[in-house]
């Protein structure tokens, strides 16, 4: 599982590809000027 807490990035291993996905989508919901 992947998650974000305080801008910084936890990844269980096997999970590189989700993480990308979790993390654009945390990205446009807690910054959408970026």
């Amino acid at each position: 599982m992947t998650y974000m807490v305080n801008n910084r990035i936890h990844v269980t291993p096997g999970y590189e590809e989700e993480f990308e996905v979790v993390i654009r989508a945390d990205t446009a919901k807690a910054s959408p000027a970026s």
